[in-house]
């Protein structure tokens, strides 16, 4: 029951918390080619100017009749925006454009040379529209529960999306190729998002980043191919990244910036703590699978096929990270550590698949000395690097599937539960641990961000782990 609860809670995130109408496109009501009509630039600066004169082709603004502009052919040269959208709380619909060419920044952030820009407002949906060769494809400022559905972002200069100081929004299902300066889609001081199926690739730097405190976002099943960077987090906590293919991440050259720079699948640096990386595919990367560092603790890193890098998970400066239930396999080195940090789940779940142990299975038991087998191989895997001398106490036999390796009982479940204390300004972070380890850590993250009442709670692990974390959102 509390995995069916979790389930449900987790769509409700990712459909978006306003439950936006997204009416049929007009690619699928007359067939592949939609019929565009030319249209000078838009500029709607409040709900009274929802009108015929800026493109508005039907609608009332409300929830089940939105205002919708459609189908428009805008050229934004000279403009610095094809359609610019402010101070709005109406429902309205942005559909099936071909939005391109916006420059000449005048006013930032009004004029942000981007295909479209939205900037405080709530209650929008994007879908359907072709954003091509604008600084930014799709930019948006101080907005709630808006909806990115379903749009084709093509050679944007800086960032395919952007979401700047903007909280409970969804971007799904989009396409973003070719960004030659920056990111693919980027969030900074953003929380509480959604960023679902989206198909990234040939960014320059970043295939999608969270920045700044952009906390307690859900980053899941998304494809992201030929970058920089695939995933990247930066002094942002409470995030959970999961069911992701990132691939064939690469070394860049800048001249007089930092040289070269790059070839990392997921990246979590300058105290990022308590993300969970769950369920992703990392395959390809030029230098690191998985890099983790500068004070990044208490991260999940769980249940990752990690395979085909130069190095597998490289963890650094950070400690009290928890790492089991992946699947490493021919890396050049799979994991190098300089923690500590916790390489395995507690008995009989086990820990990491590698497919270099070269140990046998012929004992069971916390302590390997019973005569059986159970999965887990009977000598711990030694072979990690770095200076932390870990170890994996409990290497799996086989790859991970989803259960721990000798039933088909799910692995273990962990709860993790972030609260405020109500004396204080630092935070608590309980992770209770399963009833076999009668053990709970509590780790201070400091004064900051306030948490709102909200409870998010997610399914991971194939209903194999639980992850309930109070929403956040910034101080004022």
């Amino acid at each position: 029951m509390r995995h069916i609860l979790a389930l449900a809670i987790a769509l409700c995130l990712i459909a978006g918390c306003a439950a936006l109408p997204v009416p049929a496109t007009s690619a699928e009501s007359s067939g592949d080619s939609p019929d565009w009509t030319v249209h000078g630039s838009i500029r709607i600066n409040g709900n009274g100017d929802f009108t015929a004169e800026r493109g508005v082709i039907s609608g009332a603004g409300t929830k089940g009749d939105p205002w919708v502009i459609g189908g428009l052919d805008i050229n934004g040269t000279d403009h610095g925006c094809c359609i610019y959208i402010g101070n709005t709380t109406d429902f309205f619909v942005v559909r099936d454009c071909r939005l391109t060419s916006a420059a000449v920044c005048v006013s930032w952030p009004y004029y942000p040379n981007a295909g479209i820009a939205l900037f405080n407002v709530s209650m929008g949906t994007l879908t359907g529209n072709t954003v091509s060769n604008n600084d930014y494809g799709i930019y948006m400022e101080n907005c709630t529960y808006n909806s990115v559905i379903g749009n084709s972002v093509v050679s944007s200069r800086v960032t395919g999306i952007q979401l700047n100081r903007s909280d409970g929004n969804s971007v799904l299902q989009n396409s973003i190729e070719g960004c030659a300066e920056w990111c693919g889609i980027y969030l900074v001081y953003s929380c509480n998002n959604s960023i679902v199926e989206n198909y990234v690739s040939d960014v320059h730097v970043t295939g999608i980043y969270l920045e700044f405190f952009s906390d307690c976002n859900y980053v899941g099943r998304n494809t992201v191919r030929e970058t920089g960077y695939g995933i990247e987090v930066l002094l942002s906590s409470d995030n959970i990244i999961t069911e992701n293919s990132v691939r064939d991440t690469r070394m860049r050259w800048v001249p007089g910036f930092i040289d070269w720079y790059g070839g990392y699948g997921i990246l979590l640096q300058m105290s990022s703590f308590n993300n969970s990386i769950h369920g992703n595919m990392i395959d390809g990367s030029e230098r690191y699978g998985i890099y983790i560092v500068y004070y990044c603790n208490f991260n999940f890193v769980v249940n990752n096929t990690v395979s085909n890098n130069a190095v597998g998970i490289h963890i650094d400066s950070s400690v009290g990270n928890r790492i089991y239930f992946n699947n490493l396999m021919n890396n050049g080195l799979h994991a190098y550590d300089c923690g500590p940090n916790i390489w395995n789940d507690v008995y009989p779940y086990g820990g990491n698949y590698w497919d270099d142990y070269p140990g046998n299975d012929g004992f069971s038991g916390p302590d390997q000395n019973i005569t059986g087998s159970d999965g887990i191989g009977d000598s711990p895997y030694d072979s990690i690097g770095g200076d932390a001398g870990a170890i994996d106490m409990f290497p799996l036999m086989s790859q991970y599937n989803g259960t721990h390796p000798h039933s088909d009982e799910p692995a273990a479940e962990i709860v993790e539960e972030t609260r405020e204390s109500e004396d204080t300004d630092v935070s608590e972070s309980v992770q209770e641990m399963p009833a076999e380890t009668e053990e709970a850590s509590v780790t201070r993250t400091g004064p900051g961000l306030g948490f709102l009442f909200a409870i998010v709670a997610v399914s991971l692990l194939s209903s194999s782990m639980v992850v309930v974390m109070r929403r956040r959102s910034r101080k004022h």
